[in-house]
């Protein structure tokens, strides 16, 4: 059993335990009134920690890569506009280009809320917010999971889930919707003897030093998540990640330890610009999928992630032999006009060092021809892939990648775009 799932079972356990001791004093007493209820407080102190330690926790994963989790909201916006056409205007006009404030608003609140409950300050506007928030997200991943459900065997089918990964714990640990559903009841259970307590719960502090390290909290971790929008996430948990061999990388859990996985994205293609404003050439290839010790030859219909086309002895492996510096670019009409320039000057820089330069970027083909190439008279390989994959693999439009014989050894924001100098360096 993995060790989330150990966890799991050990919240799930207190959380029963809890609420069926509320529930037999309220029953007993036949009221909810926390001052005529009596709660063991070694049970209650207990409670405040665990929600506290798993706020803090899921809140830092989202901080560290809160573009990530703005991604996930805006598929839940998608979500509600398609399911409910009267609110389009409110979910995708409104909200969906909000979802970046919003992702950093929420993922900092968590961290500060769950401070705020375990030295139990200010308690009844803290459970409020507290209660609000999980409502919120239980009823995110209720509405995802619960349509996969099925009542006759009480079976999950993903396939008819309406988001696949709630985005709990952003890529540090990716949850089934159930999963993250089972997750957010158990903690309401934990929250509502809480809730009707945080009159009576004394803090640890006085109102002045719980404030100031509650506050305290929210700013030191607003400035930590916009610092790692600004230059990248502190912790890498993508498959993308420094030190990953992507010619291994598999989209299966297989037996070696090490090998670790990528997400399936559809049917991609390879261009070739080498500086000319020429028409762009799809091109059929071949790319091994490495599953475990199992290598599986299939075409370029098949789906398959950008480790995969890298897959070891395919004709795309040869491009990337070596050293190779990835310049990725999901959208050049998102990206600012001076990175662009940049990248192509870093292209300049490095003619004659033995770095190679591919550009990989998710615009369309018209727009490279007619706009892109000829204004800043990009020189180096183009690459057309996924969006969704180029979003995945660095949270920067640009960002650089650079490989040796397919091994990550560095990534940089466009804020922190290397020099020709450092990257020769790390490379020696």
């Amino acid at each position: 059993m993995p060790t989330y799932q150990i966890i799991g079972l050990i919240y799930a356990a207190v959380g029963l335990v809890t609420a069926l001791i509320f529930s037999g004093e309220a029953i007993a007493k036949k009221t909810l009134a926390a001052d005529k209820l009596s709660f063991s407080p070694v049970l209650m102190g207990l409670i405040r920690l665990m929600m506290g330690v798993l706020f803090i926790y899921s809140g830092f994963v989202k901080a560290n890569d809160y573009i990530g989790f703005s991604y996930k909201l805006d598929e839940y916006f998608l979500v509600f506009g398609e399911d409910f056409p009267a609110l389009e205007g409110f979910f995708v006009g409104l909200m969906k280009p909000m979802s970046l404030h919003l992702a950093w608003f929420l993922s900092v609140l968590e961290i500060a809320l769950g401070v705020a409950i375990m030295v139990g300050y200010r308690m009844k506007v803290t459970m409020w917010f507290t209660l609000l928030l999980m409502v919120f997200f239980t009823f995110l991943t209720g509405y995802s999971a619960l349509p996969g459900l099925d009542m006759s065997d009480f079976s999950w089918h993903k396939e008819l889930m309406k988001v696949t990964d709630c985005g709990c714990f952003g890529d540090a640990l990716p949850l089934k919707p159930h999963e993250s559903f089972y997750k957010d009841l158990i903690l309401v259970l934990m929250t509502l003897p809480l809730f009707l307590t945080k009159s009576t719960t004394k803090s640890l502090f006085s109102n002045k030093i719980g404030g100031l390290l509650t506050a305290g909290t929210f700013v030191a971790f607003g400035i930590f998540a916009y610092a790692c929008h600004e230059y990248l996430p502190l912790i890498d948990y993508r498959a993308y990640s420094i030190g990953t061999d992507l010619a291994k990388c598999s989209t299966e859990d297989g037996p070696e330890p090490g090998v670790p996985k990528c997400k399936d994205y559809p049917e991609v293609y390879r261009i070739n610009v080498a500086g000319k404003n020429d028409t762009i050439v799809e091109e059929s290839i071949k790319v091994k999928e490495i599953i475990g010790k199992d290598t599986i030859e299939r075409d370029s219909t098949t789906k398959y992630s950008v480790a995969k086309w890298l897959g070891q002895d395919s004709e795309i492996m040869d491009e990337l032999k070596g050293n190779v510096l990835v310049i990725v670019m999901y959208n050049m009409d998102k990206a600012p006009k001076e990175e662009i320039a940049r990248s192509v000057e870093l292209y300049n820089e490095l003619k004659g060092s033995g770095v190679k330069v591919l550009c990989m970027t998710g615009t369309g083909r018209d727009d490279l021809n007619n706009k892109y190439i000829p204004e800043f008279k990009m020189p180096y390989q183009l690459s057309l892939r996924d969006g969704t994959m180029l979003k995945t693999i660095i949270r920067s439009n640009p960002g650089y990648m650079l490989l040796k014989n397919g091994s990550v050894v560095k990534k940089w924001h466009y804020n922190m775009m290397p020099t020709a100098g450092k990257i020769k360096v790390l490379l020696e």
